[in-house]
């Protein structure tokens, strides 16, 4: 029961984050909003302010932010469809941009917590090679066999590559630069010196830090589709409603950070999938409005309509079928 209660809590802040972005671009540009609700269903609780009435529904999965003429022409003031093409277009895309924005906003606020890696070393194991040379708990190592060392996967890189001793640059606390001469020991075939890595606490490094997991996160979802395209993606790598409530138990698990982590991890996983270009989608209704700004004119409305409304139902089948393979994969 547990485990679905933390599903829910993070599913929703991520959809609350998702609709935020299409309300607050929507007021901006003066459409009227008629609902903006939480959950799905029969309401449970609302309140009216100004024209937009805020609701809070039975079922505590998804929302939705009711525009005025977002699926139809209804030509009065205040409707999304009177919209210039670009505003329609900001509304939409601001959406998965908040999905982003609170994933970078969770990885900021994670990596100022635990601090992000650095080469400063938190500990140096008894009896190591590094322990016997001298070095010690807040040196960073800066330089190996005359190479600079950037990043701490360099260092290690450079020390299992090693064939012999290795000379080791380390600047102290105090920023002296002494020189040691270290010979690694291979432990579970691996030749390492025997240190730890450190972590720093520094907000500005942590903004940086946390663009570049995002670029990273953005670049496996990129070879994801690129796989999925070629055919070389089991039903095994994809899950469903149920598999992501057991992927939660499981980061659950894990503990507070992990559950931070994944919780922007599947920010950034939701507002990619919005991207596509699948009707029904945010990703559909952009490509739709391409492709007018193209064509110098709308397309009719009722057509576009009728494509969305068969993009839902083909993202509803899908849907189903990804939850029979969850089932699977549990009975089998």
């Amino acid at each position: 029961m547990q485990t679905l209660v933390n599903f829910i809590i993070i599913f929703n802040l991520i959809v609350f984050f998702h609709e935020m972005g299409h309300f607050i671009m929507a007021r901006k540009h003066g459409v009227t909003v008629h609902e903006f609700a939480l959950g799905m269903g029969p309401v449970l609780f609302s309140k009216t302010k100004g024209m937009t009435q805020y609701s809070l529904r039975a079922l505590p999965l998804g929302g939705f932010c009711k525009m005025e003429g977002e699926d139809e022409s209804s030509g009065i003031q205040g409707s999304f469809s009177e919209k210039t093409a670009w505003q329609r277009f900001s509304i939409i895309i601001a959406g998965p941009m908040m999905n982003f924005l609170l994933a970078l906003l969770l990885f900021i606020g994670l990596n100022s917590f635990t601090g992000i890696p650095s080469l400063q070393i938190s500990e140096v194991l008894e009896g190591s090679p590094a322990n016997l040379a001298g070095i010690e708990v807040g040196d960073r190592i800066v330089e190996i066999d005359g190479v600079e060392i950037l990043n701490w996967e360099e260092m290690v890189i450079k020390v299992r590559e090693s064939t012999g001793e290795i000379a080791v640059k380390v600047k102290k606390g105090n920023n002296e630069i002494q020189s040691y001469v270290i010979n690694p020991q291979i432990r579970e075939g691996n030749r390492i010196i025997g240190v730890i890595q450190g972590r720093e606490k520094n907000f500005p490094a942590a903004i940086k830090y946390s663009l570049k997991q995002m670029g990273l996160i953005f670049g496996s979802f990129f070879t994801f589709f690129s796989q999925l395209f070629k055919g070389s993606v089991s039903s095994a790598d994809v899950a469903g409603p149920l598999g992501l409530v057991k992927l939660v138990d499981d980061v659950t698990k894990a503990g507070f950070v992990t559950v931070v982590f994944f919780t922007a991890f599947f920010s950034m996983n939701l507002g990619v999938m919005n991207l596509l270009p699948i009707p029904a989608l945010d990703g559909g209704r952009l490509l739709f409005i391409l492709i007018e700004l193209i064509r110098g004119k709308p397309l009719d409305p009722d057509k576009e309509g009728f494509v969305h409304m068969v993009g839902f139902v083909f993202l509803m089948l899908l849907m189903l079928f990804v939850t029979f393979l969850d089932i699977k994969k549990w009975i089998g």
